[in-house]
């Protein structure tokens, strides 16, 4: 998917969800913020798969103005990277 794609699933919806996101424990995540958004990361913690490659990660995108207090809880087991989000439907919402 191209960098253009993910500003694209992000105007037509207000959750989108990542996989693969390869992301490491020292990756800046300030670079992935997008305005009108919140992010919850669920970074990778192997370096390398059984593939030789890196893999995992998972991250989640929220509409702010759709949601708030996001609460997430990712969960790390030896096979994969799971994240849960708890959110809020802004009273203002009224769509």
């Amino acid at each position: 998917m191209e960098g253009g794609d993910v500003f694209q699933l992000l105007r037509d919806h207000d959750i989108v969800g990542l996989s693969e996101t390869w992301l490491r424990q020292d990756a800046d995540l300030q670079a992935l913020m997008v305005p009108g958004f919140s992010l919850a990361v669920g970074r990778t913690t192997r370096k390398r798969s059984r593939h030789g490659r890196i893999s995992g990660g998972v991250a989640v995108y929220t509409r702010t103005k759709k949601f708030r207090g996001m609460r997430p809880q990712v969960i790390y087991s030896e096979l994969d990277n799971v994240i849960w989000i708890s959110l809020q439907i802004t009273s203002s919402n009224s769509e």
